[in-house]
């Protein structure tokens, strides 16, 4: 008798607790997440670069700027660094929300002295351009061929937060020395996250 009233009495204070307990589940955040895409030009060669939704092959990976070992040069000259920019436009208009914008990207350099990667982030809307940010990485040196782990985070600039943006654009640059540098895309895939409605 003891044992039942034992066990009825705490079915009742499980019931109740869970009635007052208050759901404290956090909603997930959404986040768009865009892939760094390189294609082939259908001959073989290196095509178009872009950002896409969809992580598939590229085969268009460990392509580089055949005169990558002469930027240092290019610049001094004023001729202007080589630069890879990689369009996204969106599939439909979406709303950024205030936040970090995350990217992780494995650089592949070979034979590199004081090199680094930059980055421009730039979004459109219907007022037009806006830059979102930029980044510079901390220098890295290689002998041979080594992988380069690279994150980088930018805040979503006021002006953006709750805006409909219509694409965004990626430029990368190597700058430094180096007999060629260039994103892994497929081991790991290179992607930039951005936080949104």
């Amino acid at each position: 008798m003891k044992r039942k009233l034992l066990v009825t009495a705490l079915v009742a204070g499980l019931a109740f607790a869970g009635a007052t307990t208050p759901v404290t589940a956090k909603k997930k955040a959404k986040e768009l997440k865009l892939f760094l895409r390189w294609d082939d030009d259908g001959a073989g060669g290196c095509g178009p670069t872009y950002l896409s939704p969809e992580d598939a092959p590229d085969e268009g990976n460990s392509c580089a700027f055949i005169f990558q070992p002469a930027q240092e040069v290019l610049v001094a000259s004023g001729q202007g660094a080589l630069t890879h920019e990689w369009p996204g436009l969106l599939k439909k208009p979406t709303k950024f929300t205030a936040g970090k914008i995350k990217g992780e990207f494995e650089v592949t350099a070979i034979a590199a002295a004081q090199s680094s990667l930059e980055v421009v982030l730039s979004a459109l809307t219907k007022r037009g351009s806006v830059e979102i940010g930029t980044f510079t990485s901390d220098t890295f040196n290689t002998t041979f061929v080594s992988s380069v782990p690279i994150t980088f985070e930018m805040k979503v600039p006021k002006k953006l937060v709750n805006q409909k943006v219509e694409s965004v654009n990626l430029s990368t640059t190597f700058r430094g020395v180096s007999s060629g540098s260039y994103i892994e895309l497929d081991d790991p895939p290179a992607f930039i996250t951005f936080p949104t409605k």
